[in-house]
């Protein structure tokens, strides 16, 4: 099949990551694949490139609607010709939508990644444009159901479909975790913390250094918090304020998450939204037990009590309460929770069994829309019927 993913841009978050995997395994199963990027943020592109998955952009600037990219996206994909397109994000989803009409592609799969996205637009675009699209899926059950609460989405039209990690990539290694720690000046007994997230308000940085300045001095951890934003400067003094520069390392934007990961004893989420982040099953994957907030998705990921513990959004007390108590857990205790994750990870989102997943639903709505016309025909998946 010819199979085009329409993103946002290309760069190193979750939503990210994911279409440059779809991408890649894709490619090596014999389809032929397209990525078109709204902005020219695409560091993955070079990687894409060596396995003959093509990326363009269409040239957009962040946060500036530009309808002329309408057109730029048509341009790229008439004379393409996909099987399937499949967006991912709100402004991937509605510019696919749109283009749609000038376009013969056979399906269009609109994916969400949010559990809720904010604004105006999401709330009546989303219904306005429905009818453009195939079908629309989102990452987590909890995500889906809250669309339909919203009338984002009719119930008949949307599908759980999860993200998938590899699990060949993100694994426990004894001898990478040595190596990591000493290059991050880490002894061998000192508990390592790690988040991994943009430094933006929805990630809750704020709680979670406050949830450590809770914690009695002597029980302080190490700390490393991967990834760039906005907010740097802010959470850089607000660790200073509260002591803890000592404790708290900023790492800033890094392509060896899966080392650090290794590094680390423990993985902290302090987000105030999510749908699944790809980071948990990162974290889960690589054998690490986990303090996550009670939103979207993480309680699908996370197990509570039996792979980590799951606590209420901005509330810092609770979080330092559980964080304490998984370091205070037994070392055999805690590696056999980390173990727990990562085999509930391999055996509900393991990367292979979410691609064959798509493939397999690409192929039957592909070989559905052959065989009647869009308007009216229907479709059943997965005990959802979905109209074409």
């Amino acid at each position: 099949m010819r199979i085009a993913y329409i993103t946002a841009c290309l760069g190193y978050g979750g939503a990210e990551q994911l279409i440059v995997d779809l991408s890649r395994v894709m490619s090596a199963r014999g389809h032929t694949v397209l990525v078109v990027s709204m902005l020219n943020d695409t560091p993955h592109a070079e990687k894409l490139a060596r396995i003959g998955v093509q990326v363009l952009t269409l040239d957009m600037q962040r946060g500036i609607p530009d309808l002329r990219a309408i057109f730029r996206l048509v341009r790229i994909l008439r004379p393409w010709h996909p099987d399937v397109i499949h967006a991912h994000g709100f402004p991937a989803n509605i510019l696919s939508r749109v283009a749609r009409l000038f376009v013969r592609s056979s399906v269009l799969v609109c994916t969400a990644h949010a559990f809720r996205e904010e604004g105006r637009g999401a709330q009546w675009l989303y219904p306005l444009t429905d009818h453009l699209c195939t079908i629309t899926t989102n990452v987590s059950q909890a995500a889906v159901d809250n669309y339909i609460r919203l009338k984002r989405v009719p119930r008949d039209r949307i599908l759980f479909v999860p993200n998938g990690v590899d699990t060949s990539f993100f694994k426990p290694d004894s001898v990478v975790r040595e190596e990591t720690r000493r290059n991050l000046g880490i002894a061998d007994k000192t508990f390592l913390w790690i988040a991994v997230g943009r430094l933006i308000e929805i990630k809750a940085y704020d709680n979670l250094i406050s949830a450590v300045a809770l914690l009695p001095p002597s029980q302080r951890p190490q700390m490393c918090i991967v990834g760039e934003g906005h907010l740097e400067q802010v959470l850089k003094e607000q660790a200073a304020r509260s002591g803890l520069s000592e404790h708290i390392h900023f790492l800033g934007r890094r392509t060896d998450v899966n080392r650090l990961m290794n590094a680390a004893d423990g993985y902290v989420m302090s987000s105030d939204g999510e749908g699944m982040p790809m980071v948990l099953l990162e974290a889960a994957a690589s054998a690490l037990p986990i303090v996550a907030t009670d939103v979207g998705g993480n309680k699908e990921v996370l197990l509570h009590d039996r792979t980590g513990f799951i606590v209420p959004p901005r509330d810092s007390q609770a979080m330092a309460d559980a964080m304490l108590k998984l370091q205070a857990m037994a070392p055999d205790l805690r590696l056999a929770m980390g173990q727990a994750g990562r085999t509930y990870i391999c055996a509900t989102y393991e990367l292979s069994q979410i691609v064959l997943r798509w493939e397999q639903l690409y192929q039957q709505w592909h070989a559905l829309t052959q065989q009647k016309p869009l308007e009216g025909h229907t479709a059943t998946t997965e005990n959802k019927t979905i109209n074409l």
